[in-house]
């Protein structure tokens, strides 16, 4: 009886200590996470000082002649890293949507214009991505334009940035592809997204979605929409 009683403590011993074991591995494992999620929070809170200095930027410099700024496409690819384990996460796709945005028109649209495409459409695919949840369409590029219409109206005022960033960075591809008749044919879409913004929230970003408005009705041919009128409302 004694030593079945000793052998019971030395088991119940062992078993103590597997478990203590075990659990400061656990201890030391969410130690570990806990420190990359600090890391990778400081990191994200760096990118996003960054990626609000190049906005302002962006709005201040109408015809940007800048040299592309290494910083700055560091942080995007942070971002680009940090999607790929988190993929649907909203304010890292909104991050790299202004960011791609911002940086192919002052760094890139001027002097490396088919850089500044790809990096546009990066952005835009960023914003998309969560305007596809948001407007409850699978692919709200995609749809028809009535549909497309209907989805920006689930839209609300809290997504205005994701709204206007998403244009701006389908705008500035647009753009770049006006010998393209695919992207001539989506610019009423982009219109109605400007139009959207300026529903939610007027003047958002120093008035870009009127700048874009005044642009688009003064450069377009009236068989096209253009329309001078609209044009003097919005810049005016």
């Amino acid at each position: 009886l004694v030593d079945r009683g000793a052998l019971h403590v030395v088991r119940r011993v062992q078993a103590l200590t597997e478990q203590n074991t075990a659990l400061k591995g656990i201890e030391t494992q969410l130690s570990a996470e806990r420190n990359e999620r600090q890391e990778a929070e400081a990191q994200l809170q760096a990118a996003e000082q960054r990626l609000e200095a190049l906005k302002k930027t962006t709005a201040e410099n109408p015809k940007p002649d800048a040299p592309a700024d290494p910083a700055v496409a560091g942080q995007l690819k942070l971002l680009e890293i940090l999607l790929k384990n988190d993929p649907m996460n909203p304010q890292l796709l909104l991050f790299a949507c202004q960011g791609f945005g911002s940086y192919a028109f002052l760094f890139l649209e001027q002097k490396e214009s088919d850089r500044a495409k790809v990096f546009y459409e990066r952005g835009r695919n960023f914003g998309l991505r969560v305007m596809n949840r948001k407007s409850r369409l699978d692919l709200i590029a995609e749809a028809d334009l009535n549909s497309f219409e209907k989805g920006l109206e689930k839209l609300t005022r809290k997504d205005v940035p994701l709204l206007f960033w998403t244009a701006y960075c389908w705008g500035g591809l647009a753009n770049l592809n006006r010998d393209n008749s695919q992207s001539l044919a989506e610019l009423p879409r982009i219109e109605r997204m400007m139009l959207r913004v300026n529903e939610l929230l007027p003047g958002y970003f120093y008035n870009g979605a009127d700048i874009f408005l005044g642009s688009y009705y003064g450069s377009r041919p009236k068989i096209f929409g253009g329309n001078v009128e609209k044009s003097k409302f919005y810049f005016d």
